[in-house]
């Protein structure tokens, strides 16, 4: 990982640690999430809360491809993503 993007993947895995869970899964992180955690961390300018927006933002639409291609690959192979199933 490149050193001054630790910030940025800090900020995406803390935000992801609340993420909501909606009917299909995962659920966006909310732009409210990330505003809020930009006011605790006190990330005032305004060109680094736009860095911020378009790299967590960038982040989650990729974790988000990621887990439906997962999903769609378990159902073209049959495995259940619901343990109770087992």
């Amino acid at each position: 990982m490149f050193p001054d993007m630790t910030r940025y993947w800090n900020a995406f895995f803390m935000l992801h640690a609340s993420r909501r869970e909606g009917f299909n899964g995962a659920t966006s992180l909310a732009v409210t999430d990330i505003s809020a955690f930009l006011a605790i961390r006190g990330v005032e300018d305004i060109d680094a809360k736009a860095r911020y927006y378009e790299v967590i933002l960038a982040l989650d639409v990729t974790f988000l491809r990621w887990i439906r291609e997962e999903k769609q690959n378990q159902e073209e192979n049959g495995i259940s993503s619901d343990s109770s199933k087992s």
